[in-house]
């Protein structure tokens, strides 16, 4: 009898333990829903942007009324005005660098940040895409 007592004791305190004791991994708690990113919002209206002109530098210029105006160095007075198009969709940036009536490089992009435009070029009379990005110029 006092052999079935202390086994019923041993089993009370095993199961008392199994009862009690710690899960083997914690408890699932999902990750809190993080919030999409802002969306970039930048007026490029009248705005002045270092980019190419096929492998030399020139600041373009996205005027107010949605044209593109040019000009050759930072020394340069006078841009060359109306020199093509531009467009803003969203975070989606394009605009076309005319000479003339001839649109002769259309560029297409997406606005990184306040001051970076990131995108490709092609130039329309040879069809040579090349990698470019353009930075904002303080005024």
């Amino acid at each position: 009898m006092k052999r079935i007592g202390g086994i019923v004791m041993v089993w009370a305190v095993i199961a008392a333990g199994f009862a009690i004791g710690n899960p083997a991994r914690p408890l699932y708690v999902p990750e809190p829903k993080q919030k999409p990113p802002m969306p970039v919002q930048v007026d490029v209206r009248g705005t002045e942007w270092l980019g190419k002109y096929t492998v030399a530098d020139r600041y373009y210029t996205f005027e107010a009324d949605g044209t593109v105006s040019y000009r050759a160095s930072p020394a340069t007075k006078v841009p060359f005005q109306n020199r093509g198009n531009w467009r803003l969709d969203g975070k989606n940036f394009s605009f076309e660098h005319n000479v003339g009536a001839k649109a002769i490089i259309h560029f297409q992009g997406t606005i990184v940040d306040k001051t970076t435009i990131v995108g490709e070029q092609t130039i329309l009379t040879t069809g040579k895409k090349t990698d470019v990005t353009m930075k904002r110029k303080s005024p």
